[in-house]
């Protein structure tokens, strides 16, 4: 099961951040979870109890999505997450989306459960879901409406159509070089909205962009929060809460393509008081490509995916930096690992 992986993975300085009760907690899940060839955790920068949550990603190029959907038994999903309404609808969800009749077997490529580790310890706890919709950018805004609208009623989000009809006026507006990257359907914490995330602007781009979406809050401290973003990046992604309209919070996720400027940005991030010393050595060493052992369980992913697997893979994935309501700053790191 995937704690089979995160056992393999080699010794990491950022484990110590994590204390062992939420790590316990992590690998409980876990241990319920398939092998699935990505995961990651989600770790809270100065935060006073270094809460790390969980993730694991579901693809339609491998065997994944049939196994979400029920439909693949060599490694299931543990079959009494049926006996939960939140979790048979994510099973439905899966259903439409391995159907190759389905309007979403083609347009979503990879789903993302995001696990909240709350430390209460008790059955599989109901995971945050994230999707791509339309990764080649081939769908008119009022397709991709049509299509969230379907899903939503799926999972019976009551605030469907006044989040619709908002978005859709903002997919018509948006630049063309601005795409709706992910989806998010914030299930674990029981709202009805959806988590926005829109990729392909520029720091110049993001104030106008983020007006039209009608958000109110502290301009000035958002720009301040922008100006402080690397100059060169691998890529910006915007996360707005939508319910019907833009809720207070505003994130951006920074992606960066070089050590260099990871460890540049993690200083920056120290003179923020957004991040320890400690937290930057830690995270900085995460990335790491080691030789996946060679036993029999190796065997048997390599015999369900049809090839070699033969590395585990580590790597820093990106950094969110969050503007609260209060206009308070907050940071998270996504640590990403995987097999090849």
């Amino acid at each position: 099961m995937m704690n089979e992986i995160i056992n393999r993975l080699p010794r990491a300085e950022f484990t110590d951040l994590v204390p062992l009760s939420n790590w316990s907690e992590i690998l409980r899940i876990a241990k319920t979870l398939p092998p699935l060839s990505g995961g990651g955790f989600e770790y809270h920068l100065q935060s006073p109890i270094n809460r790390t949550d969980f993730l694991v990603r579901i693809q339609s190029a491998d065997w994944s999505r049939a196994a979400l959907a029920g439909q693949y038994f060599e490694w299931p999903f543990r079959k009494d997450m049926d006996t939960n309404d939140t979790w048979e609808r994510v099973r439905i969800f899966a259903k439409q989306w391995a159907d190759p009749k389905s309007t979403l077997h083609n347009t979503i490529e990879n789903v993302w459960l995001e696990f909240d580790v709350n430390g209460l310890g008790q059955g599989l706890p109901n995971p945050s879901v994230f999707f791509d919709l339309d990764r080649k950018q081939e769908l008119t805004g009022a397709l991709k409406t049509a299509l969230l609208a379907k899903v939503m009623n799926g999972f019976g989000q009551r605030g469907a159509t006044g989040i619709l009809t908002h978005l859709q006026r903002q997919l018509e507006r948006t630049p063309k070089n601005i795409c709706l990257y992910y989806i998010g359907l914030m299930l674990a914490r029981q709202s009805e909205g959806l988590r926005l995330c829109f990729a392909g602007m520029s720091p110049l781009q993001m104030i106008p962009f983020i007006k039209s979406t009608g958000w109110v809050g502290d301009y000035s401290e958002l720009a301040t929060l922008i100006n402080g973003l690397p100059r060169e990046t691998e890529k910006l992604v915007l996360n707005i809460d939508m319910n019907p309209g833009p809720g207070p919070r505003i994130g951006i996720e920074v992606f960066l393509p070089s050590t260099t400027q990871w460890r540049q940005f993690f200083m920056n991030l120290e003179e923020m008081d957004l991040c320890s010393a400690e937290e930057s050595r830690a995270i900085l060493a995460w990335p790491e490509e080691t030789p996946f052992p060679d036993d029999e369980f190796r065997t048997k992913l390599s015999r369900t995916h049809g090839r070699e697997i033969s590395l585990l893979i580590r790597r820093l994935n990106h950094v969110k930096i969050t503007l609260t309501s209060t206009g308070k700053t907050l940071a998270k790191t996504y640590l990403y690992y995987g097999y090849y």
